[in-house]
């Protein structure tokens, strides 16, 4: 076995320190530490919206990134408390309609309810160490499994659409009104 590892890389430490992982890490760490002592200036309403503004926080940091490297303190930094309290009760939603799914006991009803959670933990960890939602593609796909996910409930738990039903009532009283 030793015999095709190249003779300068015997340990994991020398392969991991020649792949440039300990400075990767250690840059990380600045950015995590300059995001939490920027959150703690404006908590709840951050910065605004898009990287271009963590971009700035950073460069007058002396350090090279677009983001924060990790999905709740970007959101903390782009949107303060209010958007995290709202970026947590769309996940809470996700992941409780998730789980509906997956007791309801049909087959279909059950793997779908699956892959949305497991959908939900790979993105959640993804983003402990980036912010997935910085490009388009991750934010589609995002959108798209959200939207798997309530259409999905409302499909298989038989939960009705209140706003469909709320706009239908809404519409006849007003036909009412206008014939009276």
């Amino acid at each position: 076995f030793n015999s095709t590892i190249p003779p300068n890389l015997n340990t994991t430490t020398d392969i991991i320190n020649n792949a440039g992982a300990e400075i990767a890490v250690s840059d990380r760490w600045r950015i995590w530490v300059e995001s939490i002592s920027s959150i703690l200036e404006r908590p709840f309403l951050g910065y605004g919206a898009g990287t271009e503004t963590t971009w700035t926080l950073f460069e007058e940091a002396n350090i090279n990134a677009v983001h924060a490297h990790n999905i709740i303190l970007q959101i903390l930094l782009e949107g303060g408390l209010i958007a995290l309290a709202i970026m947590a009760l769309i996940g809470f939603k996700a992941i409780k309609n998730s789980v509906e799914l997956m007791r309801n006991g049909y087959s279909n009803s059950f793997w779908i309810g699956f892959a949305i959670l497991s959908f939900a933990l790979c993105f959640l960890l993804h983003g402990m160490v980036d912010y997935p939602l910085a490009t388009p593609r991750m934010v589609c796909v995002f959108v798209t499994m959200l939207s798997l996910c309530e259409r999905s409930v409302h499909l298989y738990a038989g939960r009705s659409i209140s706003v469909r039903g709320h706009l239908r009532s809404r519409l006849k009283r007003s036909r009412a009104q206008s014939q009276a």
